[in-house]
């Protein structure tokens, strides 16, 4: 319509799927529960990164220096928000720890190789979801990656940080408390 209300001038602009997240502080408390937010166990936190779905289950997927750190066990409560950001409490509980890759650090010179930093938490079927990601919207589909392809990524420590794919199929070092890990195969981004 030309005017809403009776108030003022309109235009009709095709806008796609608009989500309302009720929070720009990722390190809060978030319900529903949405991907870009802090989770973790005992003194870590972390980002959840996306709802992913496995035989009819949803789960969250995090890092494996999130949700297992150096001693995390399958079966693990992991708490939203992250106890590193927060003092758990009986509304914080969202799930467990339910599956990881795990990370072989170098040992007396050896350099294994791997290839993600990953975590699986089954979630608690009573905390209410939201699958967008703040200031980014649903995923709903995979892609190739390519030199120069935008990226976006939203997350606890960071928030909304923008960046082009750099390299492809590359070999990176990461340091963590635990040590030194080799990563082949890794799509680098620059200034995420």
């Amino acid at each position: 319509p030309r005017k809403l209300f009776g108030i003022a001038e309109t235009d009709v602009v095709e806008t796609g799927k608009l989500i309302a997240h009720h929070s720009t502080n990722p390190k809060g408390t978030h319900r529903p529960l949405h991907p870009g937010v802090s989770i973790g166990r005992d003194n870590w936190s972390g980002t959840l990164g996306v709802f992913v779905t496995r035989r009819g289950w949803v789960f969250g997927l995090t890092n494996w220096h999130v949700a297992v750190g150096g001693n995390g066990r399958v079966g693990d409560s992991i708490y939203q928000p992250g106890m590193a950001d927060a003092s758990p409490s009986p509304h914080s509980y969202i799930g467990t720890l339910s599956n990881y890759v795990g990370i072989r650090f170098g040992v007396a010179g050896v350099l294994f190789r791997n290839t993600m930093d990953a975590a699986l938490v089954t979630l608690n079927t009573l905390v209410p979801l939201i699958t967008g990601i703040p200031l980014i919207g649903l995923v709903s589909q995979t892609a190739d990656a390519y030199v120069g392809m935008s990226v976006k990524k939203y997350g606890r420590t960071t928030r909304l940080t923008k960046s082009t794919v750099q390299y492809l199929n590359a070999t990176t070092r990461v340091t963590y408390k635990e040590g030194v890990a080799i990563f082949k195969g890794q799509i680098l981004f620059g200034g995420l």
